[in-house]
């Protein structure tokens, strides 16, 4: 997964078949790690031959391997690319697994009964909030073999730390001797595009998108508020909902003395009969 990137192409599948398990498969797609790489150009995305009306997972790691658990998120875009990529929406339910399109604990993306709408380029992005840390490991590299790492094309020295902003007391980027990049209390300067060279081969690239705090919060909240909207309005029709049938059948509630009461305790009649 050099460039964490998917290109789903849609083709259509009939079949019949006499015994059908009503249990959806998930079809799981990864980048082998240890794949051959012809040129940057055609090692760019895995192409991804998806049915319609099946469920697929692409993982967002290598194969065989876990995620880092770093925060991302993954943006879709078309497949001609002829309109901006834009961050791929959740539906309403509690329970993630519930919606048609949502991720797993380990930030992989699933898409239930995948449509023709679905089709298009997948990307993953790391996102930061200000002052968080990442860490990056360049894949094969050793102490044998000469890493580079890039940001935004510019490259960055080896075994020492450095920044983006002169202004910085201490830096903010450090890759070690054994090709390992570290972002250190983030701003918004070290946001960009970093790309992993080893022995001159396109190892890996990923965008850094670096958020404030307080955006995360205020998200989180409208999410949240979103949410108790949806059981106030709930809440609310019930309450309205029964004033209505209690205003429809006032008049089996009328009652002009006790000997009323009294004769509806002994014969134990429903008000609403």
């Amino acid at each position: 997964m050099r460039n964490t990137w998917f290109l789903l192409g849609m083709f259509l599948y009939i079949k019949v078949a006499k015994n059908v398990d009503i249990r959806p498969e998930i079809i799981k797609h990864c980048r082998d790690k240890d794949r051959l790489i012809g040129s940057e150009e055609n090692d760019l995305y895995l192409l991804v031959d998806a049915e319609v009306d099946t469920t697929i997972l692409l993982e967002c790691h290598y194969c065989n391997e876990k995620d880092d658990q770093v925060p991302k998120i993954w943006y879709l875009q078309d497949r001609y690319q002829s309109t901006t990529e834009a961050e791929i929406s959740w539906g309403m339910e509690n329970n993630m697994s519930y919606n048609r399109i949502h991720v797993t604990p380990e930030l992989s993306l699933v898409i239930k009964d995948f449509e023709a709408k679905d089709a298009g380029l997948y990307k993953k992005r790391y996102v930061l909030a200000e002052d968080a840390h990442l860490t990056i490991t360049c894949p094969e590299s050793n102490m044998e073999t000469d890493v580079v790492w890039k940001k935004d094309n510019i490259g960055l020295k080896k075994g020492t730390g450095q920044s983006v902003r002169s202004k910085d007391p201490e830096p903010r980027v450090l890759v070690d001797t054994y090709g390992t990049l570290y972002l250190l209390g983030v701003t918004q300067a070290e946001a960009g595009n970093y790309t992993c060279y080893v022995d001159k081969v396109n190892m890996l690239k990923v965008k850094v998108i670096v958020v404030s705090r307080s955006l995360i919060l205020s998200r989180a909240f409208l999410r949240h508020v979103g949410y108790l909207g949806f059981i106030l309005l709930m809440g609310s029709f019930c309450y309205c909902a029964g004033l209505v049938i209690t205003c429809y059948h006032r008049d089996k509630f009328t009652v002009t003395d006790y000997k009323q009461i009294e004769a509806r305790e002994n014969n134990k009649a429903d008000f609403f009969d």
